[in-house]
């Protein structure tokens, strides 16, 4: 899926996160009480400050369409920590989202 979302985007993707150890999960996730989606290798993180905010939004168009369920935006801060979260959730971790952060 992500290949198939670069190649509709046409141009590389910045991965500042992909598939983490549980420990690592619990020292930097919001939800210390349970696994989040990256430690099940179903969710990356891609780096956006350096597109234009008008190429993410169309990212987001492009990841909904070839099926990505959960998608994550903060576009808050410094523009060089700001990200894109996709994943591929399924019913049985949570319903299909997209949310700030």
């Amino acid at each position: 899926m992500l290949q198939a979302l670069r190649e509709e985007a046409g141009f590389a993707f910045r991965i500042s996160s992909a598939r983490r150890c549980e420990l690592h999960n619990a020292d930097i996730s919001s939800h210390k009480t349970k696994l989040g989606i990256h430690t099940f290798g179903k969710a990356v993180d891609i780096l956006t400050g350096h597109i234009n905010t008008t190429s993410v939004l169309n990212l987001v168009k492009q990841a909904q369409a070839i099926g990505f369920t959960g998608l994550g935006l903060n576009f808050r801060g410094d523009r060089k920590s700001r990200f894109l979260h996709l994943d591929n959730r399924d019913s049985e971790f949570s319903p299909p989202a997209i949310w700030t952060y």
